[in-house]
């Protein structure tokens, strides 16, 4: 969120800045583009935004909007496969023309070359995995916290009440089974009113006066309740502990191992935050880390893990419905002020038209 502001300020000032800039100053593009030449696209595989189809021709949301923005221009193109970092470095050392796939506009990058207009919005997603301990460490971790003594301590004061009850009436016709003396007689109430409880009957010890059995047939009726609310909780709590992802939010970042992809706005994030992250290759191989245990959370692309997870971890990997540190996304480019201008101007009017729509809705993603 610390850079959503400036970034914003940027985008909207980018395409006036670049269109008054002389071909002397910050310009990046080949020097005389006009829209028949043949532009250079630096991609990379980013599923849902680019990414090859079985056939190998490329797709994708940026993929799509591209095709419709050099088909309204006559513009000629060719498609040149890097990877995240390679694609980068080849808008910044102008070894292409123009980025297509999700570049994050960061002011770091705008210091180094010129974007588009953003044409997405879009966030950090988590990625995790329910949690997998076995029954009797996920037991531990109920009963070691403060609500569960307190119900303990609750129970057994209970308990000797009830049984200190019962030996008042049987102390003096009872005294066999209840004892006479206080202490006797408080331990021997508390095991049978533990007994009673418990629905154990053992028939060691029984009440005989009517005052005594008026508070056993009360016990009896309240410990069925007691018990059933009891093993109602703690199955609940356990099913719920079972089904809860690992990590609940960024806040939960701090204390579990964490992966992201190599040199992404994300990795930035994380190493600003303090988080110390282990950085793979591409969304895939985080994912693939993810499921085999070897991290507990895979930040990225929220809209990416949506649709990576969907299409190759079904039912095996989570992504947490918030989004966070939103960000945008562009076009890098390394053109000509004018020629940047021409595609800027189709950029945002195809973002008006239902063309757009139909886009994002083709690969699940909500505008």
């Amino acid at each position: 969120m610390k850079h959503f502001f400036l970034i914003s300020y940027i985008l909207l000032l980018a395409p006036a800045l670049a269109s008054g800039q002389s071909p002397e100053v910050g310009s990046k593009g080949a020097k005389g583009k006009t829209g028949q030449e043949t532009l250079r696209i630096a991609t990379w595989d980013s599923a849902p935004f680019a990414f090859k189809e079985s056939d190998g021709k490329w797709t994708g949301i940026s993929i799509d909007l591209w095709e419709a923005i050099a088909q309204e221009l006559d513009q000629k193109y060719e498609y040149r496969e890097y990877d995240f970092q390679g694609a980068l470095d080849a808008v910044e050392g102008e070894q292409v023309d123009i980025g297509v796939a999700p570049f994050t506009v960061t002011p770091d990058r705008f210091r180094k070359m010129s974007f588009s207009r953003s044409y997405m919005m879009t966030g950090f997603g988590i990625a995790t995995t329910t949690a997998e301990d076995g029954h009797f460490a996920t037991l531990l971790r109920q009963i070691v916290n403060w609500e569960f003594f307190r119900t303990l301590s609750i129970l057994f004061l209970t308990l000797v009440l009830i049984g200190g009850l019962v030996w008042f009436f049987e102390r003096k016709n009872n005294h066999d089974q209840f004892g006479r003396r206080p202490l006797e007689g408080l331990i021997s109430g508390f095991w049978w009113s533990a007994v009673t409880m418990t629905t154990v009957g053992y028939g060691d010890k029984s009440p005989v006066t009517l005052g005594g059995r008026i508070i056993g047939l009360f016990w009896m009726f309240l410990s069925i309740i007691i018990i059933s609310a009891l093993t109602g909780s703690i199955a609940a709590e356990l099913t719920v502990f079972r089904m809860s992802p690992k990590v609940s939010g960024p806040q939960d970042l701090r204390r579990v191992v964490v992966g992201t992809v190599a040199s992404s706005v994300q990795a930035t994030y994380l190493d600003d935050e303090g988080i110390t992250s282990r950085k793979y290759e591409s969304i895939t191989k985080g994912l693939e880390g993810l499921a085999e245990g070897s991290i507990s959370a895979f930040v990225a692309d929220h809209s990416m893990l949506s649709y990576s997870v969907a299409k190759d971890f079904p039912g095996k990997i989570e992504i947490l419905p918030q989004t966070f540190e939103p960000n945008f996304i562009a076009f890098p480019m390394a053109l000509e002020p004018e020629q940047s201008q021409r595609i800027n101007l189709k950029l945002l009017e195809l973002l008006e038209r239902p063309e757009w729509r139909s886009i994002l809705k083709k690969y699940n993603v909500n505008p």
